[in-house]
């Protein structure tokens, strides 16, 4: 199933904040609320960004209430980890910006224990995609996302799909281009 489309001020938010993440070094993460405020930003290493404890407390009061978007530095959709997160914190969407492609994965049901398969998939996808280029990597990526969902049975508890990043403006301190509007959890 591919993901419902997401209010246009949730949009304005996303299509702002995305380009800006695409090719940093680091992982950023974004809690965007639904009404399109930035709630939270987290910086992280080249592989992992974790929330802080305030704000994965409101998260869990409001579920369905909240987009998560964060980079990928190495131009790879979701993780095993990023999936098993969403079904666990049931946000309205979760997305992943790889390059010039963003990665959508939205939860139907929440699972306390989403299915291990998750992780057989992931490792299909590490080994399957060394000693490829960026480019062939991130189609390879994409291949196996779809595939792999469906491999592992989750059509009836996800809808994923992938679209282009907007219009890269100049590269800023994410910090920097959401500081006046975010409420720091």
């Amino acid at each position: 199933m591919k993901p419902l489309a997401l209010a246009p001020h949730i949009r304005e938010t996303l299509a702002r904040l995305e380009p800006t993440i695409a090719s940093a070094p680091i992982e950023h993460l974004y809690v965007i609320d639904s009404h399109g405020r930035v709630v939270g930003h987290r910086t992280g290493t080249h592989n992992r960004v974790r929330p802080t404890k305030r704000l994965v407390a409101w998260m869990k009061r409001h579920p369905l209430g909240f987009i998560t978007t964060h980079n990928h530095p190495r131009q790879s959709a979701h993780s095993a980890k990023d999936v098993q997160i969403a079904l666990r914190r049931l946000a309205l969407e979760s997305r992943v910006v790889a390059g010039d492609t963003v990665f959508r994965v939205q939860p139907l049901l929440r699972l306390k224990d989403p299915p291990s398969e998750l992780y057989a998939y992931q490792a299909a996808l590490d080994a399957q995609a060394r000693g490829m280029t960026r480019e062939e990597c991130i189609e390879h990526a994409v291949r196996l996302y779809a595939r792999g969902i469906e491999r592992v049975k989750l059509p009836g508890i996800v809808r994923f799909g992938r679209e282009p990043l907007g219009p890269r403006s100049n590269p800023c301190d994410p910090c920097d281009a959401c500081r006046r509007e975010t409420i720091h959890l």
